[in-house]
């Protein structure tokens, strides 16, 4: 069973695009007394996979008790693909972030009919003996104790996320503790339950090499329940809880030293959702660059202060980012020097990103949008953009709004991201005294 619980790498660090898909446009008919339309969520996508088709159940909903969304999921995997490891279908997956749960099968074209007959099944009420729910709650300690303990990536990303989310959903740990986790009940499990995996909460998205007609066939034949309106997909709420710092320290159990710099931070003023992740997608090409400004450059290339950088920046909603940056300091370099170098390096490109820089990274964020009928982009994205709860927009939309990125409203968000935020520093490993 697939688990999004190594929460600290939940996103590409190559590029954080949510970019172009196709929506299924179905056709107006009452089928089964339930109506499959455009205005359904129910969305598809070619992948580039002859002979295969996979229907994924999306079920979106709000964190309140540290590690209750991780065992619905499980339990109800064990529901309605087998009642036990051994018996689950070896095509069927299961996974859970901070906002949504996702329920994957596969199979041929087809069998798709028989396969969203099956996948409707997590809609049905965990019936399951408490033995069985006795059991995987243990399997789940046991999942707590390879990813978590004597981890201190996920120790720390645990620790930094509930600091810098504080008030949100996002701060509730998908895992838990092994005390949260033994606190979890069958019961709690339930009504967790029945409250979120319903049909009209739900999205379907259907990836593979299958045609509308054949989708809208199958859909009917299946019997699947109405889903949700596709207006009314709602995208997870975020409350800024206030700037703040804090450091983190895990000096022990790690190979290398690395230092984790998260800052979350709020936008002077709102931007629109896909433009916002655009500017952050084109702002992380600048940064990640060994170009003049680029933090490579300034870090490693120029002054030998990092061994190596990675970063992400993405957008939480309208109005708030967040930066993520890796960064292992070059031999006798502490972390108290190396993280001065990098404030100090985002302070002097926030004052002013090179228009080279900007011109030549701009250019080659262009060439990243896919052809329409580039069928592998297409699906994973599609994918992206539902698990980030948010509608479909078109490919051209998106192509438009990359076209019209400027270096001003670039280095705009550079400055709010390199002013005020929510500030998390963790040092990983032995810290030396510089040389």
């Amino acid at each position: 069973m697939e688990n999004l619980l190594l929460l600290h790498l939940p996103f590409s660090r190559r590029r954080f695009t949510l970019l172009a898909f196709q929506a299924a446009m179905l056709p107006h008919t009452a089928l089964a007394g339930q109506r499959v339309s455009r205005e359904r969520a129910v969305f598809a996508a070619p992948d580039g996979q002859e002979g295969v088709v996979t229907a994924h159940v999306y079920i979106p909903y709000e964190a309140k008790t540290p590690g209750l969304a991780h065992y619905a999921e499980h339990l109800a995997m064990l529901s309605f693909l087998g009642k036990a490891p051994g018996e689950m279908d070896p095509h069927g997956s299961a996974s859970v972030n901070d906002t949504v749960i996702v329920y994957r099968l596969s199979g041929p074209p087809s069998r798709l009919a028989s396969i969203l007959k099956t996948l409707a099944g997590v809609f049905a009420p965990l019936d399951l003996p408490q033995a069985f729910a006795d059991t995987e709650r243990d399997v789940i300690q046991r999942e707590y104790d390879l990813a978590v303990l004597d981890n201190p990536d996920q120790l720390a990303f645990e620790a930094v996320s509930a600091f810098l989310y504080a008030g949100n959903s996002k701060a509730v740990s998908m895992l838990g503790t092994r005390a949260e986790i033994e606190a979890i009940t069958y019961e709690q499990a339930k009504a967790f339950h029945a409250a979120t995996h319903r049909p009209e909460n739900a999205i379907l998205v259907v990836t593979g090499q299958i045609s509308d007609q054949a989708l809208h066939d199958a859909i009917a034949e299946s019997g699947f329940p109405p889903m949700a309106m596709r207006n009314a997909i709602r995208p997870a709420s975020f409350t800024f809880p206030g700037v703040a710092e804090r450091e983190f320290v895990f000096p022990l159990n790690a190979v290398k030293p690395r230092m984790i710099w998260r800052k979350v931070v709020m936008l002077p003023e709102p931007v629109q959702y896909d433009v916002l992740v655009q500017r952050c997608n084109l702002l992380f090409e600048v940064l990640i660059s060994a170009l003049p400004g680029g933090l490579p450059k300034q870090l490693r290339f120029d002054a030998f202060l990092a061994q190596s950088i990675d970063l992400a920046i993405f957008s939480l909603d309208e109005r708030h980012a967040e930066i993520r940056i890796w960064l292992e300091p070059d031999s006798g370099v502490s972390f108290a020097r190396l993280r001065s170098a990098l404030e100090a390096a985002l302070a002097q490109t926030a004052a002013g990103i090179p228009h080279s820089t900007f011109e030549r990274v701009h250019r080659r964020f262009l060439d990243y949008y896919p052809a329409d009928d580039d069928e592998k982009e297409n699906a994973g994205n599609l994918l992206d953009r539902i698990v980030n709860r948010r509608m479909p927009i078109g490919p051209e939309r998106l192509r438009a709004s990359a076209q019209q990125l400027n270096q001003a409203d670039t280095g705009r968000l550079l400055s709010a991201i390199a002013g005020p935020g929510r500030l998390a520093v963790t040092y990983i490993g032995k810290d030396v005294s510089d040389e």
